[in-house]
């Protein structure tokens, strides 16, 4: 049984790291499984394929057209009073272009495939064999946006998209909405089977005018608990330059600037925290902050190493994750398979992986004492915050393995028809 992962890369972005994952869990229980991306970014990994650009245009050229696609998303978002996250469409230049391309399968594990699968064309053509579509967020069944903030118009058909500051209920959204709707209308329920890594983008997915009708199973992300595992804390912080006597604070997002990750009620925590005179920030994200007023800060902009990434884990006390929604966040898990206590709101999958009070501590969503107070409690009581670290690495080492995650996803491709 040949398993083939579409998604847009493989190493950029959670959802990239999450699918990689995934696809070298199953070729470690000797599964044959490969990767079909877009843009390719790894040259040492077995199994990944990247997409050939059809005819002679650049890949430059490429992404010019895929820009110029994507103005009315541009458009709509300058209209916008400040973005809160990425909105992107269901058309891709690609187009069938795709389907050529692919290398033989028997099931197809789609994942973050947004500007790289073109929905029409896809599901209109791939017909016949079963898919799995592992879900990373809220795209798949919105108008647009990949988390809605609050917004319930994708549980009847999306418009007056408050993301893009509108008033016109058949606005961008609702257009992008109908495509999906008409994209999806002609498959088969047995067909298609959704997976989210947590219960609560299930719900959501459920919830959902789109996917509602479709089969849904709930399969957590795994982590690589030999490379993210607990290290020498001293060692780590003379690695990074940073004093070993601190109180590190951790904070991680792809972008500072992203309004649903929360650095901005980060600052707001941190200025609760000011009689904590040693306190020292380690952010990872581009657009880097600056120097903060009240603690001392290093930001290391994007790291894609996991060796760096999991030296970084082990030098902070804490990890802090101030989003207002998220799915099963990769950062979780690597920081807890390191032994790292979380604090952060109770929102989307957050609460599935870390027991408050165990393994972190939770805070109600958008509460700023709360969360500064879980902080400052793990940051501390350090019979606590030992007690938790091994909480922490025997709960990922239970549940959020490669090994676990594999056989899960198996039975759930024997269930499609597979065969092993």
């Amino acid at each position: 049984m040949r398993i083939l992962h579409i998604n847009s890369h493989d190493a950029s972005g959670g959802a990239a790291r999450a699918a990689m994952r995934l696809h070298l869990a199953l070729l470690g229980q000797g599964i044959p499984s490969r990767m079909f991306v877009e843009n390719r970014q790894s040259s040492d990994i077995e199994g990944i394929l990247e997409f050939k650009v059809p005819g002679n245009p650049s890949r430059m050229y490429w992404q010019i057209l895929k820009k110029t696609m994507s103005r009315p998303i541009l458009r709509a978002q300058k209209a916008s009073r400040e973005i809160y996250d990425v909105f992107t469409d269901d058309r891709s230049p690609c187009g069938k272009a795709v389907l050529k391309q692919l290398p033989e399968h028997d099931i197809i594990n789609l994942h973050w495939i947004a500007g790289f699968i073109d929905y029409r064309d896809f599901f209109s053509c791939n017909r016949k064999r079963p898919i799995i579509w592992t879900l990373h967020d809220m795209n798949p069944f919105t108008g647009g946006c990949h988390y809605t903030n609050g917004c319930d118009n994708f549980t009847r058909q999306c418009g007056t998209c408050p993301q893009l500051n509108s008033s016109n209920p058949h606005d961008l959204s609702r257009r992008i909405w109908r495509r999906k709707q008409s994209s999806f209308t002609n498959i088969e329920p047995g067909r298609l089977h959704i997976v989210t890594p947590s219960e609560w983008l299930a719900r959501e997915a459920t919830r959902s005018s789109l996917m509602g009708r479709f089969p849904i199973s709930c399969i957590p992300n795994c982590v690589d608990t030999n490379t993210y595992s607990p290290r020498d804390r001293s060692a780590a912080r003379i690695a990074l330059g940073i004093p070993t006597d601190a109180r590190v604070l951790l904070f991680v997002a792809a972008s500072l600037d992203n309004r649903r990750k929360g650095f901005k009620k980060l600052l707001a925590v941190l200025e609760k925290l000011d009689s904590l005179t040693d306190l020292y920030l380690i952010s990872l994200g581009k657009t880097g902050a600056g120097t903060l007023r009240h603690s001392s800060h290093l930001n290391l902009g994007n790291v894609s190493s996991d060796r760096l990434l999991a030296l970084v884990y082990n030098a902070a006390d804490c990890f802090v994750i101030p989003s207002s929604e998220d799915n099963l966040p990769n950062t979780v898990l690597e920081a807890m398979s390191c032994g790292t206590p979380v604090a952060g709101f109770a929102v989307g999958g957050i609460p599935e992986m870390v027991a408050s009070g165990s393994t972190g501590i939770l805070a109600e969503h958008g509460d700023i004492v709360g969360l500064s107070n879980a902080v400052r409690t793990i940051l501390t009581q350090k019979t606590l915050r030992e007690t938790m670290s091994r909480a922490c690495r025997e709960a990922v080492l239970k549940e959020y393995t490669p090994e676990l995650q594999a056989h899960r996803y198996l039975e759930l491709y024997r269930q499609m028809g597979g065969g092993f």
